[in-house]
């Protein structure tokens, strides 16, 4: 299917339909430094709009789909420094 292969989508502030989503191809943003970003409440709002949506499709839509699509060394990433 050419949205799995070739389509990412971006959600920041929209409640969606959970029952068909891709799971896959979504990523969060916060739109930080812009005025309508969810900063400096960007964890909880995250959370409320996540409500409902399984542990591990959250970790894809919160940054496991961005590492995975910009190629991101996670390991890298996670270790203290």
């Amino acid at each position: 299917m050419m949205w799995d292969n070739m389509m990412w989508d971006n959600m920041m502030w929209d409640n969606m339909m959970w029952d068909n989503m891709m799971w896959d191809n979504m990523m969060w943003g916060s739109d930080y430094p812009h005025s309508e970003s969810t900063f400096p409440q960007s964890r909880k709002i995250l959370a409320e709009i996540l409500e409902g949506v399984p542990d591990d499709e959250q970790a894809k839509i919160a940054g496991g789909n961005t590492a995975r699509v910009y190629r991101f060394d996670v390991a890298r990433l996670t270790v203290p420094a």
